[in-house]
């Protein structure tokens, strides 16, 4: 990221899909523009994978738990966040398992 410009270009996934995303963030490596992701709840969970694939991935958003409690609930093995820094999973797909006591609480019937 140190051969970039110094500007960030913002990208979401949530309401134009991960491949929006990523043409996106294409655009912006073609440009020496870093990229980071603005969203909320799951996205920034599916926003961490896009960034973490990319060389000019810059910043993640994340909120405090009472801002985006299923952030921090929903999934089971959500990687830690440790001085700002958070290590991705290898484990195919995104990796998740899901809390299953976290999701019958909010389900709908």
């Amino acid at each position: 990221m140190s051969s970039l410009a110094g500007e960030v270009a913002v990208v979401t996934g949530a309401r134009h899909g991960i491949g929006a995303a990523l043409a996106a963030a294409l655009a912006a490596a073609g440009a020496s523009v870093a990229v980071t992701h603005h969203d909320g709840a799951v996205a920034s969970q599916v926003a961490a994978h896009l960034l973490g694939s990319i060389p000019h991935g810059a910043y993640l958003e994340v909120f405090l738990p009472e801002r985006d409690p299923i952030w921090w609930n929903l999934v089971a093995n959500r990687p830690p966040l440790e001085e700002g820094w958070i290590e991705l999973t290898d484990a195919p797909g995104l990796g998740w398992e899901l809390d299953p006591e976290y999701v019958a609480r909010y389900r709908l019937r």
